[in-house]
């Protein structure tokens, strides 16, 4: 079967691997960092995305990087990203479990502020929930 082919299409598809290509080999490379890899808990940080990726095992403590100022725990096992922004923080959790009905998370700084996220139950147990809290 005969596919049209569209000019257009193909030359944006060429600029846009160019592009991609030429800004993955200016930008430095720098590998997530460590924070934790404990039975209760793994968690790495990206600095180039601002970006928190962890999975506690148990209810738990991450000190983030010294340029944050803060730590995050949770009273929960769960998997958690947080990205900082200039003025929040967007945190995402689930249960791969699926058992749990609420994940408190906790962020420890200046200030201190808590959050329980509900979680989805049934059909939807497993999935991920987003909020936003400020930095």
């Amino acid at each position: 079967m005969d596919r049209p082919w569209d000019e257009t299409a193909r030359c944006n598809l060429r600029i846009c691997r160019v592009a991609d290509h030429n800004r993955r080999a200016t930008r430095a490379y720098a590998p997530p960092q460590i924070l934790a890899n404990t039975p209760e808990q793994q968690a790495v940080w990206d600095d180039q995305l601002n970006l928190l990726e962890a999975a506690f095992y148990a209810p738990g403590r991450i000190a983030l990087p010294a340029a944050y100022g803060t730590s995050l725990s949770v009273g929960q096992p769960c998997v958690l990203i947080a990205r900082a922004n200039k003025d929040s923080w967007v945190i995402s959790v689930a249960d791969p479990t699926q058992t749990l009905r609420q994940i408190k998370v906790t962020l420890s700084g200046k200030t201190q502020q808590e959050v329980l996220f509900e979680l989805p139950t049934g059909g939807g147990a497993g999935e991920t929930v987003t909020k936003t809290m400020t930095r």
